[in-house]
């Protein structure tokens, strides 16, 4: 709400919503601030590395960072519907020596070879089984701690893969590994959550369907339905209008065949940030062939800018 004065006259310029809406949003916001908040790593000081690189030692970060990395982690798996994950100590160690890796070799690369530096065999089960990253807590501080995969930017990531190992339906466990400038979220492949439906939600989305913190949109939007349901999207067309009937342009990017189904799209028309918080955007999704049945879906996705109590 903002608000203007003019000679006596105070006007107040909102978006009125219905109560339902309202709580939910009031909901969302409480969730932003005590979990994805409460889970913010200002700067690298705050991690402790204490790894060695001339003595290849990967070393180790604190329990609080694991901890913190583990609520931001379940903070967008909850949001989206999805059962929160845990962290094992061996695959804390394992996404430790995925992060040290890419550190000290200053590349993302899932399957190193024997003349990488600080090579092992133990780094290659660690880098093919993670999502790496860097870190900068000067440049991007936003996006520095777990955030970067979910945004999921660049030419090589059209397929938002780091977004969906995180957000994959089935996981039950990860592990998690940081340096000063690298970080790694290692997934388990041995075992996952039974193929019972009332475990899963019919579909997922990201942004997700109800309100979204405006700084955590991205350019590159997704659609998933859990991989136990046999789906085919061959057919599928997806489109986005706002609450006026105006129809937003979108890119459907190539489809991929990893994790959950999952259509990928990216924004044609350049919105402004005023825009979204002006408006809600409905997302519809049609011919979607799931078990040989076609259907179709359709939710809101809802915007809120938090600046503070």
């Amino acid at each position: 709400m903002t608000h203007k004065v003019i000679g006596c006259i105070l006007l107040l310029n909102f978006i009125w919503l219905p109560g339902n809406a309202q709580e939910e949003k009031e909901s969302a916001i409480q969730k932003y601030k005590s979990e994805y908040l409460a889970s913010e790593v200002k700067d690298g000081k705050e991690i402790k590395w204490r790894g060695n690189v001339n003595k290849c030692d990967e070393g180790n970060t604190s329990d609080k960072i694991k901890n913190k990395a583990l609520l931001r982690i379940n903070y967008f798996r909850i949001l989206s519907g999805l059962r929160p994950v845990k962290f094992k100590d061996e695959y804390n160690a394992l996404a430790q020596k995925a992060a040290f890796i890419t550190h000290v070799n200053n590349k993302i690369n899932h399957n190193p070879d024997p003349s990488s530096k600080c090579y092992s065999e133990e780094s290659v089960i660690a880098t093919s089984n993670s999502s790496l990253g860097f870190m900068d807590f000067v440049y991007y501080p936003e996006l520095a701690f777990i955030t970067e995969f979910v945004k999921d930017y660049g030419e090589f990531n059209k397929a938002v893969g780091h977004r969906r190992a995180m957000l994959y339906s089935r996981s039950v466990n990860k592990g998690y590994g940081t340096t000063l400038r690298a970080e790694a979220i290692y997934s388990d492949y041995t075992s996952w959550l039974e193929k019972d439906s009332t475990l899963f939600p019919k579909y997922f989305s990201y942004p997700v369907g109800g309100y979204n913190e405006i700084d955590l949109v991205f350019p590159r939007w997704s659609f998933s339905i859990p991989d136990i349901y046999k789906v085919d999207f061959k057919e599928a067309v997806v489109e986005l209008k706002d609450e006026t009937g105006r129809l937003i342009n979108v890119t459907v990017l190539p489809y991929e065949d990893i994790y959950d189904p999952t259509l990928v799209w990216e924004l044609k028309d350049k919105l402004k940030r005023d825009y979204f918080l002006n408006h809600s955007v409905t997302v519809d999704i049609k011919n979607v062939r799931v078990n040989e049945s076609l259907r179709s879906y359709s939710y809101q996705v809802r915007f809120f800018d938090y600046v503070g109590d």
